[in-house]
C-alpha cells in the first residue's frame, strides 16, 4: 500500500525534516536539515516562493521541474537552516540552470582589522537562574580562572578555578603522590558527585576525599587550632583505618595547642572505580568520605536545603578548621590573568588583604569596600584612571589567612566592568577573560565603500557567527541571522562617505558553563569569527 501512495516530501539520501501545512489556497513547508546544494521533491505545484521569518521578505523560487506530480527544487542554504517554501496558485519560475543560479561578486573586498567593541550582558541573575545565591544584577564580564604562585615560588602554575585551592597530598600506588585540591564550599573541582540529567540538582557530595585510586590511600596535610582548646573530628560516608594527628593516632575528640599540626588520613582498601559522566548521565558511584575538624563544642553542621540560596557541601557554613599542605608558610600569593577589552574598573572579593593591583604592569589604586576583616571575606574596588581599551594583563597580590592557599584565596570571581574597547574579529573565547563571558557584543566599524554606490548588490558577508547576530548599517536595521550563511543585502543603507556597520553578537551559555560542574558544558567559541568582507555585484 505504502508504495501506491507518492510521498509529499523526498529529500536525497541523506534525509531531511518537514512539516507541511495547508492555508487557504497554499501548501506550507517548513523543511529542515537537508543537505545543501541537493534536490528535493515537494507533492505540490503552482507559483513557488521562500518566505524568510527573520525579516518578512518574500522571493520567488525558481524550480528545476515541474510537473503534474510535483515540483523538484534544488536546496542552497546550509544544512542547519531551515525554509518557509509556499506553492501557490500560478505559474513557477524555472531556474535557468546551476551556473546562472549561483552569480559571483564582481569584487570581494576583505575587512580587517579591529573594531571598536562594547559588551552587552543579558545574564539576569534576579531568580538566580545563573548563580546561588540570586543577586539583582546581570552577570558579565569575569575572571574566574588564573595563573597563580606563592611569593617564593619562581614558577607560575595554571588553571586555579577561584575558591579552589590545595588541600592535602594524596599518596596511593607504589610511590605515586600528588597535590589535591578542592573546595570548601564545592569539594573537588567537577566531581560533585552524583547528579540529575541537566548537571547540580540543588546537592554536592559531602565527601571532599575520593576514593578510587584502588588499594591504600594516604592525605596529608596540616590543619590550623586558631586557639588552644578541645576539638573533636568528625567523618561521614568512608571511616578512615587511620586517622594521625602530630604523629599520633587520634580519637574522636582531641586537644589542640594554637597552631599548625600535621594530619594524616589512611584508607586501606580503596576500589579503583571511575565516575560515569556523559550527556544525559552524571552517576558517581565511587567512594567517598570526609575527615573535618570542628570546636568540640561546634553546632552540628548544616547541610543547606534544596531551598536554600546556594549549592554547596555541609561544612561550608560550620567552624571547621582549616587545611594547608604547606603548613603556613607562604603568607603572599600572586595571581594573574588576562581580562577584556574596554576594562575600567575592577571587583575583587578574597579572603584576606588585597595588597597589590597592577594592569599592564602600571600599580592601581586599591579601596577597600567597608572594614577589613581578619576572617572572611573582604571586597575591594579599582578603577582605572583610563579605559583599557584592549585586553591587558591584570596582576595582584594577596595576604591570605590561614588555610586559604593558590585560587582558594579568591572567593568569588573578579567583576570587570567595561566601557568601549577595540578588539578584532575571531572567537573571543580566545581572548582573556572573555573565554567565561556569556552575553552580547555589540561590534563597530567605519567602512567606506563610495565605489559601490551604484553596484547592484552589496553583501555584507561576515564568514562565521557563533550564535546570532543583528546587523545594522547607518542606525538602520538590515537583517536577523541565526544561522548560516551569516550574510545580508546592505545595498539600500549605504550613502557617500563612511558607513557605520553595527553587529549585535550574542553568544551561547557555553562560555559561562565553562566553570560550572557539569557533562553540557560544551564549546565556548562566540564572536563574529569571520573572515568578513564586503561582496559587491
Amino acid at each position: 500500500m505504502p508504495q501506491l501512495i507518492l510521498p509529499d516530501f523526498v529529500p536525497n539520501e541523506k534525509g531531511g525534516k518537514v512539516l507541511h501545512r495547508r492555508i487557504g489556497e497554499r501548501d506550507v513547508y517548513m523543511v529542515m536539515n537537508v543537505e545543501k546544494g541537493s534536490e528535493c521533491f515537494f507533492r505540490s505545484t503552482g507559483r513557488v516562493e521562500l518566505w524568510d521569518a527573520t525579516d518578512g521578505s518574500v522571493k520567488e523560487l525558481p524550480v528545476i521541474k515541474q510537473n503534474k506530480q510535483g515540483t523538484w527544487i534544488r536546496m542552497d542554504k546550509e544544512y542547519t537552516n531551515s525554509y518557509l517554501i509556499v506553492f501557490s496558485p500560478g505559474k513557477a519560475l524555472r531556474a535557468k540552470g546551476a551556473a546562472a543560479e549561483i552569480e559571483q561578486p564582481k569584487q570581494s573586498i576583505a575587512i580587517d582589522g579591529e573594531w571598536r567593541v562594547e559588551l552587552l550582558p543579558t545574564l539576569d541573575n534576579k531568580w538566580g537562574d545563573y548563580r546561588l545565591p540570586a543577586s539583582d544584577e546581570m552577570i558579565g564580564a569575569e575572571a574566574r580562572v588564573f595563573d597563580f604562585k606563592a611569593r617564593e615560588w619562581s614558577e607560575w602554575r595554571k588553571d586555579g578555578i577561584y575558591g579552589y585551592g590545595p588541600q592535602a597530598v594524596l599518596k596511593y600506588g607504589a610511590s605515586q603522590s600528588e597535590e589535591y585540591d578542592f573546595s570548601w564550599e564545592y569539594g573537588v573541582w567537577d566531581n560533585p558527585g552524583s547528579q540529575g540529567y541537566h548537571g547540580l540538582k540543588s546537592k554536592v557530595c559531602d565527601g571532599f576525599f575520593i576514593l578510587d585510586k584502588g588499594g591504600k590511600q594516604t592525605f596529608s596535610t596540616y590543619v590550623y587550632a586558631p586557639k588552644e582548646g578541645d576539638y573533636r573530628i568528625e567523618q561521614i560516608y568512608t571511616e578512615a583505618d587511620q586517622i594521625l594527628l602530630d604523629g599520633a593516632e587520634a580519637g574522636a575528640d582531641v586537644h589542640l595547642t594554637e597552631g599548625w599540626h600535621s594530619l594524616v588520613v589512611e584508607y586501606e582498601n580503596t576500589v579503583e572505580s571511575k565516575a560515569d559522566v556523559r550527556i544525559g548521565v552524571m552517576r558517581d558511584f565511587r567512594g567517598r568520605a570526609a575527615v573535618v575538624l570542628l570546636p568540640k563544642d561546634a553546632p552540628e553542621p548544616t547541610k543547606p536545603s534544596i531551598y536554600d540560596d546556594r549549592v554547596a557541601m555541609l561544612w561550608t557554613s560550620s567552624d571547621h578548621l582549616m587545611f594547608d599542605p604547606y603548613k603556613g608558610e607562604h603568607k603572599i600569593w600572586d595571581f594573574r590573568f588576562d581580562a577584556v577589552p574596554g576594562m575600567e574598573r575592577l571587583e575583587f572579593s578574597v579572603y584576606g588583604e588585597l595588597t597589590e593591583v597592577a594592569v599592564a604592569g602600571k600599580n592601581a589604586e586599591i579601596k577597600a569596600v567597608g572594614e577589613v576583616k581578619a576572617c572572611g571575606i573582604n571586597r575591594y574596588t579599582v578603577t582605572l584612571t583610563e579605559c583599557a581599551e584592549r585586553c591587558e594583563q591584570v596582576t595582584f597580590s594577596v595576604a591570605t589567612q590561614a588555610g586559604r592557599q593558590g585560587a582558594a584565596a579568591i572567593a568569588e570571581p573578579v567583576k570587570i566592568s567595561t566601557g568601549e574597547g577595540l578588539l578584532a574579529t575571531g572567537d573571543w573565547s580566545q581572548v582573556g577573560a572573555l573565554k567565561y563571558y556569556s552575553g552580547g557584543m555589540i561590534y563597530r566599524k567605519g567602512i567606506t565603500l563610495d565605489d559601490a554606490l551604484s553596484a547592484k548588490r552589496v553583501m555584507l558577508d561576515l564568514g562565521s557567527v557563533v550564535a546570532t547576530c543583528e546587523i545594522k548599517v547607518n542606525g538602520k536595521a538590515a537583517g536577523v541571522r541565526m544561522s548560516p550563511p551569516y550574510s545580508v543585502d546592505i545595498t539600500k543603507y549605504l550613502h557617500k562617505g563612511e558607513n557605520e556597520v553595527e553587529v549585535l553578537v550574542y553568544s551561547t551559555l557555553a562560555n559561562h558553563y565553562q566553570t560550572q560542574p557539569t557533562p553540557y558544558r560544551g564549546e565556548p567559541t562566540a564572536g563574529i569569527l569571520g573572515p568578513v568582507r564586503i561582496e559587491i555585484y
